[in-house]
């Protein structure tokens, strides 16, 4: 399969909760991150599907921090793939 990232991964482990309007929020773990989004892994069940925007926020902080809206670019079994995307 052709490489399609443009930016480096750097492997980081953390809790993230992402919020959707229909399915609520789930906390899931990623996996890597990058400039440009990151890889989040959790039970299939919990994964949105493709596509989906997605709210998050980073939970291991001694207080939340919000992260930019994200698109969910890839789903694969163990996670999904998501994008950073700029605010409207």
């Amino acid at each position: 399969m052709h490489e399609l990232r443009f930016k480096p991964r750097f492997a980081m482990t953390m809790d993230v909760k992402i919020s959707t309007p229909l399915e609520g929020d789930r906390v899931l773990v990623t996996k890597n991150i990058s400039d440009s989004g990151m890889f989040l892994v959790g039970d299939s069940h919990l994964l949105p599907e493709l596509g989906a925007i997605v709210d998050g926020e980073i939970q291991e902080l001694i207080e939340t921090v919000p992260i930019p809206k994200m698109k969910v670019v890839r789903v694969e079994p163990q996670g999904v793939a998501v994008e950073f995307i700029a605010s409207s």
